[in-house]
This record gives structure tokens, sequence and C-alpha cells, in this order.
């Protein structure tokens, strides 16, 4: 981030002492932090994309006896020797030009000879040129990329691209790696350059072709006549099971994230539920765009829950969003909505208070990637501090068989007080007061589908998921 305005105090104390000699120091206001060190190749050397007027940058390696060309795009420069902070060497309107006397100077920014310091804070390119110096010689070319030229089903998400170092030629300082359109290098596109030979990215695309290549570097001379790389990424996985909301996933309510946390979780081969059901209200917040996954969720009955998700791997990045539904399908309700709530990066956390009125009620979760330009791989948890009591009636409870030809046991460790059965549109088709630990439920009437069991002992409710055959 920029430096803000406080040099202003220091500059009306010393600008009028140096406007007579037309020299300009703007010490304690460096800017970038770290030095350029100079190429001395006779290309313009870039120092900074967005200098002010009223600070300095450090510029090193020069060549003593070489003469150098500094431009600020309009305005003064003063060049001060690091070594002292305080000798002028020289100074003038810019661009300067200057025969080199020390190899390692700071440049001083000014609006004119007065040495006034920019007041709209106006971004200038700063450079610097050796109009001595001669292109360094261009590396050879880097060689056995991976993934394989020609490779296939490339997986979709963050990857590695390497390569390996050429090794004949000068040795690179840099790669530049580029992206293109085609195999024939047309359209290159700089993705970014690093002095490794290996470069993290994301992929976001199934089922195409990708071109590219990495550049070896030598100073500010590419090799040239390299290759140009290819691979194929995956083919586009079926949307997952819970694609829409009547494949949505259960959350167990747990005392905290980790305790029923679900992992593993990805939007990938995800489709857009809305063009299957225009029913479905448009998330409030962050950037829908399709490729949303559903889960649902019991509300406790003392009407506190937090649903948030988070990476995986843990720190994996990833952007979600996520928006919260009451009500049954084909009459949601947003009822909540959250981009970047959670501690962990840019993912979502909704809490449900009492005073929403929505205890013991069955809530879908919509979850998504922001623009849906991404794949993103997560785990999504619903939670709460005050169940670490209540779920205590639930440790040893057991249902089966699933899916259920007719009849579903149930098994506790206290009394069954209450059985209800709810079909996707949200209605209570089997009711029951069993009273006792054990319990079987008659679904043989009931038509083949997924339904909701709520099962209640000692006054706490927990909801399971069941297909009936």
């Amino acid at each position: 981030m920029k430096k803000t305005t406080f040099y202003l105090l220091v500059l009306c104390c010393v600008a009028f002492s140096w406007q007579s000699m037309s020299q300009c120091d703007f010490d304690g206001n460096q800017y970038p932090a770290d030095p350029l060190i100079l190429f001395n190749d006779g290309s313009v050397e870039e120092i900074s994309d967005c200098n002010w007027f009223g600070e300095y940058s450090a510029i090193q390696n020069l060549n003593i006896g070489d003469e150098y060309l500094f431009d600020a795009d309009g305005g003064y420069i003063t060049i001060i020797d690091s070594a002292d902070g305080t000798t002028v060497l020289a100074y003038g309107a810019s661009p300067l030009t200057w025969t080199a006397t020390a190899t390692n100077v700071e440049a001083h920014w000014a609006v004119s000879a007065g040495c006034e310091a920019q007041g709209d804070f106006t971004c200038h390119i700063t450079t610097i040129t050796n109009n001595d110096g001669a292109p360094a010689p261009a590396p050879d070319c880097a060689t056995t990329p991976t993934p394989a030229v020609g490779a296939t089903d490339v997986t979709v998400g963050n990857t590695t691209l390497s390569w390996m170092a050429p090794t004949t030629g000068p040795t690179p300082t840099a790669y530049n790696i580029y992206e293109y359109d085609d195999e024939f290098g047309t359209n290159p596109g700089l993705i970014g350059t690093v002095t490794t030979t290996s470069m993290d990215v994301t992929i976001n695309a199934y089922e195409v072709t990708l071109y590219w290549a990495a550049i070896p570097v030598n100073a500010s001379t590419e090799a040239t006549g390299c290759d140009v790389w290819s691979f194929t990424t995956e083919a586009t996985p079926p949307p997952p099971a819970n694609d829409d909301p009547a494949g949505a996933i259960m959350l167990t309510p747990g005392p905290d994230f980790a305790t029923n946390a679900l992992a593993g979780q990805t939007n990938g081969g995800a489709t857009a539920s809305e063009v299957a059901d225009a029913t479905i209200p448009d998330p409030s917040c962050s950037s829908y765009e399709g490729g949303d996954i559903w889960y649902m969720v019991s509300v406790p009955s003392d009407g506190n829950l937090t649903i948030e998700t988070n990476a995986d791997p843990t720190g994996g990045g990833g952007d979600s969003g996520m928006s919260i539904y009451s009500g049954a399908i084909g009459s949601f309700t947003e009822v909540g909505c959250n981009d970047d709530g959670s501690d962990d990066g840019l993912y979502s956390l909704v809490d449900i208070v009492p005073a929403d009125g929505l205890a013991d009620q069955t809530l879908y979760i919509r979850v998504f990637e922001y623009g849906d330009n991404a794949t993103i791989n997560f785990q999504v948890s619903a939670y709460s501090a005050t169940l670490s009591v209540g779920q205590v009636e639930f440790v040893g409870f057991k249902y089966y068989p699933n899916p259920v030809n007719d009849m579903l046991s149930l098994k506790a460790q206290s009394n069954i007080s209450k059985v209800s059965v709810y079909n996707m549109l949200g209605q209570e088709v089997i009711r029951t007061a069993p009273n006792t630990v054990s319990n079987d439920v008659n679904m043989s009437e009931l038509q083949a589908g997924a339904y909701f069991v709520k099962v209640t002992v000692n006054g706490t409710t927990e909801t399971i998921r069941i297909i009936k055959k």
C-alpha cells in the first residue's frame, strides 16, 4: 500500500532551504521499499509504475562512467549518493541525463525545482536507462515441460507448471510464462515471471486445450524460437448428487466447526439450480453465476446455529458464497446470505439466532463459487456451542437400513418420544410417539424417493435423510 501524506509536514520545512540550489531531498519517503537492481543492458528499466512527487526510489548496480537517463514522466529529479544519503550528484528537469559517479543512488522525485510534493497523488511511471549498456545475450530455450506436451485429462483446479532449465548458453535470470491461442503462438499473453523452474496456476476450464511456454530471460533479453507446449484438461464431471435442492446433503450440527464438518466438498460439475426451478430466489450477496450445490440442516430447538464453509485443505484458497433458505422446495424464502464472513480466507458464515424464529425448522444451504469461474474444494459445517449438552442424547443413535424397502429401524440409548417423516415438499406423511428406545417405522406405503425423518429423544431432535426404494 502506498504511503499516506505524513511527509508533507516535513516538506514544508525543507522545501525552501533547497529551492535556491534546485536540489530536493525527500528523506524518509522511499518507494518502492526494495531497490531496483539494474541489468544495464540498454533497455528501459522500470523503477515503479506509481511513484508520487515527494518521495524517492533506491537504485543499485550502476556502472561508474556509464551515461544514464532518468525519466519521471515530468517533474524534477535529484540524484543523491546512497552511501551517505546527503551528497547531491545531479539534478534537473525530467528526463535527466547523468554520467554515473556512484554505484548506488537515490532518485528523488519533485514537481519542480521548488521541491514541491504532489498534492493529488497522481501515479508517475519512473524509469532508468543505461545509454551505454549493451543487450545481454539471449539464453537458450527451456525443455521437458510438465504437464507433458500433448498430455490429456489434466486435473482442473490448482496445478503446477514446470520445465527444465536450458543446459547450454547463458544462465537465465528469470522465465516469462506465456499463454497462447494456438500451437503457433498466436496472441501471447504474459501470465507471470518467475525465477524458478515452476509456477503454480489455477485451471478453471474442463475439456479445453491450453497452449503455453516458459521463455528463459537473461536480464531483459528473451530466448527466441522456443516451442509452444500444450495439454488438455479433464472431461467435465457429472453433476454432483447435491446439484439441486432435492439432493441436498444433510448436515449434523455439532458443538464446533470441526466436530461434524463435511470435508472433500467441491462445486466441480455443478449446474445452475434456477434453470430447473425458477422459483428459487437468487442469492442476495456475493456474485452468483451458477454452479451451486446444496445442503440442509435442522435448526436446534434453542434457535442457535452457525453455518460455515472453510477451505479444504485448510488454506487451500477459493472463494465461496452461501445463501440460506427456509420453507419447502418450490417455495423457498432466503433467510441469510454471506460472502466472506468466515475467518478462513474468502469463505462464508451465517449465524442463525433465536430472534430469526427458525428453531426446529429445516433450512436449505446453497453454496457456490464467487462468479462461478473456478473450482473450489471446501468443507462445510453447522454448529452451535449449546449443542455440547443436548447432542449427548444421540450418542449411540442408530438407524437402518438406508435405503429402505419397508421397515426403518431406529435405536437410541433413551426413549424415542416422537418420530415424524416428511416428503421433499415438507409434508408430514408419518407421525408416531413410540416412547421406547427402539422403534420400527413402516414406510412400505410411501412412494419411492427421499424423505426426512425427525427423531426426538429427551426433547432433542435429530433429522436424518432416508431413501425409500
